[in-house]
């Protein structure tokens, strides 16, 4: 929100919550059997050590080209991504369908990430605004994505935002707000 100071308007207060989790994603082919899987996402959870940190869960998604997609999610502070060696480990003590995506060849690298924190910026409550800026989406919060709200979220604002420029609906910031509010509620944490 740099941007909004440059152009000499306040920037946001920022409500942060701290997250701490890495998240890897690794291809892998289907083998001729997966082409058409009975099953084409799965999900399996882990129960962290008593230090919090450790594998919370593991899932698979047959996405198109005939590929698996496989996350695996960790809470820790080290954000140093696992690797497909380390996805293949995992998944090999876990229901088959877990065993079969990892099976076949790897497809371009692994790709780590981490997640610091989640951030609500209440922009809504600045004196100053830009007129005609709306703001929807990770620019009003973004959320641990264990959760998997986000993208619910800013649909939610997006549906809002359509009826009041249709004149459907009232206050935007208003409704927006509340909508924000109960994501936040279920999704800021850990």
């Amino acid at each position: 929100m740099r941007w909004l100071e440059q152009g000499g308007f306040p920037a946001p207060p920022v409500q942060r919550v701290p997250v701490g989790i890495g998240y890897t994603t690794a291809l892998f082919r289907r083998s001729p059997d997966d082409l058409r899987p009975k099953i084409s996402c799965a999900l399996d959870q882990f129960t962290p050590g008593a230090d919090g940190q450790g594998l919370v869960a593991v899932a698979v998604y047959a996405i198109e080209g005939d590929l698996w997609q496989v996350v695996g999610v960790a809470y820790g502070r080290d954000p140093k991504k696992a690797t497909v060696k380390d996805l293949r480990a995992v998944c090999a003590g876990l229901p088959e369908i877990f065993r079969r995506a990892t099976a076949g060849e790897q497809v371009g690298e692994a790709e780590g990430y981490f997640y610091t924190d989640s951030r609500r910026r209440r922009i809504a409550d600045l004196d100053r605004f830009p007129a005609g800026l709306v703001d929807i989406g990770d620019a009003v919060a973004t959320y641990n994505p264990v959760h998997g709200i986000g993208m619910a979220s800013v649909l939610n604002q997006a549906s809002l935002l359509a009826d009041s420029l249709a004149g459907r609906s009232g206050d935007f910031l208003r409704m927006r707000e509340a909508v924000v509010d109960e994501a936040w509620a279920v999704g800021a944490g850990r």
